[in-house]
């Protein structure tokens, strides 16, 4: 799921842009548990968890949350907010070298693409019948944790990922109310702790 700046959103003088940091069409994922999945990530206002991002969560340079902060994080988010289908988010650049080149890229309509970091705490699965289709699995209850500028967008169908993160396990109730729990342990992703890495369509 690729994001996007939105058009027209960039203001130089306050060194801010709006983005679009996700949408709730299914994308194909990849499990350590189940293999391939469609994740759909619901965008309803009791389903995705806003507080984080709207408390001044970082914008970081590629998802690297393990450099020195000077080096990686190229800014903040100002607030975040849903329509119901889509998350949006208004994004504040340092005044860094880095954050300074970020912007005038930005500006330039060289660098586009962003991405968000999120954990999901609660799915809601519906098992396909028909040969050949996926498993989809509805985030409602999920919690976006920070927004990062990339050069390349992830490629939803070479992501590999498992369902419970490092730091909650996650549930997952089917159709019929069954209710199962993958713990945290099962988490044997290689990447940053805590960093499930995801983007949204880009948007015209």
């Amino acid at each position: 799921m690729r994001a996007a700046f939105k058009p027209g959103s960039i203001n130089a003088e306050d060194r801010t842009v709006e983005v679009v940091f996700g949408s709730d069409k299914p994308v194909r994922m990849y499990t350590w548990e189940y293999g391939p999945i469609n994740e759909e990530l619901s965008f309803e206002s009791a389903h995705v968890r806003m507080d984080r991002l709207n408390s001044g969560a970082p914008v970081l340079d590629n998802h690297d949350a393990y450099g020195s902060v000077l080096d990686t994080v190229v800014g903040v988010v100002e607030k975040a907010w849903s329509d119901g289908k889509k998350g949006y988010a208004k994004l504040r650049f340092a005044k860094t070298d880095k954050g300074d080149k970020m912007l005038e890229m930005a500006r330039d309509g060289i660098l586009q693409n962003v991405s968000v970091g999120y954990a999901v705490h609660k799915y809601m699965r519906s098992k396909s019948n028909d040969e050949g289709k996926l498993d989809n699995y509805k985030a409602v209850d999920w919690e976006p944790h920070e927004i990062s500028m990339v050069a390349v967008p992830a490629d939803a169908d070479a992501k590999l990922r498992s369902l419970a993160g490092p730091e909650n396990a996650v549930t997952i109730e089917d159709e019929n109310g069954k209710i199962e729990t993958r713990s945290a342990e099962m988490y044997d992703m290689e990447g940053p702790k805590g960093q499930i890495e995801s983007c949204t369509d880009a948007i015209n």
